[in-house]
């Protein structure tokens, strides 16, 4: 039988928050979030999954504020074949507040403390200062931890799709699926990076808009501090601020 929360927010449309303005502020702090990529999408990811690499490297960013989540994408690198059946092999891609971007090879339990070293490192990557540099957008379909995510979120992941090859920007935007990031109920979670927007509450419908607000953003002089949330009406937070921070910047910007 289906969960009645899921019925419950298809028919009153998708988000089950109060009022969009709840958003803001919702977004957990940090100044780091690594995605390993996994083999297989987040439609069929348990509910809580079990890695030990993950939890090793998710401890050692603790203090450095950073998550460690799990990304699906047809375009995105496989991991790297373990040498044995027991070895835990990933590739990612790192993110920090500073706009570093890192891809990783070969991330394994033997080197997760090299791996923080490298993406904490100051300098540790080129800093991406052009437009030309590509956006990841993700978004939260991980149905067995809450089925608004699967429902909702395969519905915008799909909207994406769509509209990424409709406008011919593979090139340009990478979009991913993610495991779970918190915040069942603004299904369906949207996370843009190098910049590290988050947004709630999106439907199919608000798919070309963000779009066109994120592309737009990449031309822009940025200062997370200051620089206004791209869709404000879907913005819970950003990389990089706390939560009165996110709060006092929506509402300077609210409309």
């Amino acid at each position: 039988m289906r969960d009645l929360r899921c019925v419950r927010s298809l028919f009153r449309g998708f988000c089950t928050t109060t009022a969009v303005s709840d958003l803001a502020g919702t977004a957990p702090f940090h100044d780091y979030y690594v995605m390993l990529h996994s083999q297989n999408p987040p439609q069929e990811f348990p509910k809580v999954i079990s890695s030990q690499v993950q939890k090793a490297l998710q401890l050692a960013l603790t203090s450095s504020n950073g998550l460690v989540n799990f990304s699906w994408s047809p375009q995105q690198r496989p991991p790297p074949l373990p040498s044995s059946l027991e070895e835990e092999v990933y590739s990612a891609t790192a993110f920090s507040k500073a706009g570093n971007v890192i891809e990783l090879d070969g991330l394994t339990l033997s080197n997760v403390q090299a791996t923080v070293q490298r993406i904490t490192s100051p300098g540790s990557a080129a800093q991406p200062s052009d437009s030309a540099h590509p956006l990841y957008i993700y978004v939260c379909t991980h149905a067995k931890r809450d089925c608004r995510c699967g429902e909702t979120g395969g519905l915008v992941a799909e909207a994406f799709r769509q509209e990424i090859d409709r406008r011919n920007l593979t090139s340009v935007v990478k979009l991913g699926e993610t495991g779970h990031v918190g915040g069942h109920k603004y299904a369906a979670n949207v996370l843009i990076y190098p910049k590290g927007e988050w947004l709630g509450c999106v439907t199919p419908g608000d798919v070309s808009n963000i779009l066109d607000k994120a592309l737009e953003s990449r031309a822009l002089d940025w200062n997370p501090s200051t620089t206004p949330p791209p869709v404000p009406s879907h913005w819970r937070g950003r990389m990089g601020l706390g939560k009165e921070h996110q709060l006092a910047l929506a509402a300077a910007h609210h409309s």
